[in-house]
């Protein structure tokens, strides 16, 4: 399966694309065709369901390397909402 990996912002006002694509900036977001997603469990379900590793070779067993930050690059007022804090 071939794919576009887009790397985000942190800052979630500066999330224009993922806005453009899903109508709110939370990421992660998939979309194929005219199909959105926006929930991990959606996205890695759908993506089993309609791809599968039947037809790439085993594909779930591939590693997977987060880009994600421990630390923002920048701290603005929206990144103190409650969905973006670790605990």
């Amino acid at each position: 399966m071939s794919y576009q990996d887009v790397i985000v912002p942190d800052s979630r006002r500066m999330r224009a694309q993922v806005y453009d694509v899903s109508g709110q900036y939370y990421v992660p977001v998939l979309k194929d065709g005219d199909l959105v997603l926006t929930e991990t469990e959606d996205i890695l379900e759908y993506l089993d369901k309609r791809y599968g590793t039947d037809n790439v070779g085993g594909a779930a067993a591939t590693p997977f390397e987060s880009q994600a930050r421990a630390t923002p690059d920048m701290l603005d007022e929206d990144d103190d909402h409650p969905s973006c804090r670790i605990n």
